[in-house]
């Protein structure tokens, strides 16, 4: 049960097969681990400024602040009755959404793999468990961009918030009117809108 991923560092591409048995540092996501909304989580960091993880490990801090952030909701409304009787009285209430860990503790990523992450608060590689790539037809890309941040941006404490009284439409025409910004958002495999506020 859930939408798993782990975000942890690039490596080399020998390195990728054996690499949820590593040492190294990653991020667990139980929900919204798809591509869609990993590149939200990363692009936020980007927005607020944030060192980068392969440099700096203060991103490692600031990236799990805004994802547990997150997540700091009752997810209950969102499971059918029969899945929340099997769950223990406080489910929600441990946090068991995000984890920090080396790689070989966290174990198997999920449904979504591992995203490496790059230099600029990208995605270097996305790769299943045994090191392969993802094909961009089994990419998860429900959510837009746009709309993320929005709902990021929200769980964020208020004086840290950046779109606060902003529409998903002013969020897009923000990044678009940022031009040192346009390369990295051409990376950027997902959608910007949702479709009815495209228009």
């Amino acid at each position: 049960m859930g939408n798993r991923a782990i975000i942890t560092g690039n490596v080399p591409v020998e390195e990728r097969k054996n690499i949820i048995h590593s040492k190294q540092i990653g991020i667990y996501v139980h929900w919204n681990g798809g591509l869609d909304s990993i590149n939200s989580f990363l692009c936020y960091a980007k927005l607020r400024g944030f060192r980068n993880p392969n440099s700096d490990n203060y991103g490692w801090a600031r990236l799990t602040q805004i994802i547990a952030n997150f997540f700091e909701e009752d997810f209950s409304a969102y499971l059918p009755k029969a899945t929340l009787a099997k769950l223990p009285k406080n489910y929600f209430e441990e946090g068991l959404s995000v984890g920090v860990d080396t790689l070989d503790r966290i174990g198997y990523p999920g449904d979504n793999g591992v995203y490496l992450l790059g230099d600029d608060w990208n995605i270097a590689s996305h790769i299943d468990d045994e090191g392969n790539e993802f094909s961009p037809e089994d990419e998860q890309n429900d959510h837009s961009l746009c709309g993320m941040l929005l709902t990021i941006d929200r769980k964020q404490p208020a004086l840290k918030q950046m779109f606060t009284g902003m529409s998903e439409r002013q969020v897009y025409e923000q990044l678009m009117a940022d031009e040192d910004l346009q390369p990295y958002l051409k990376n950027i495999q997902t959608k910007f809108l949702d479709e009815e506020d495209v228009k």
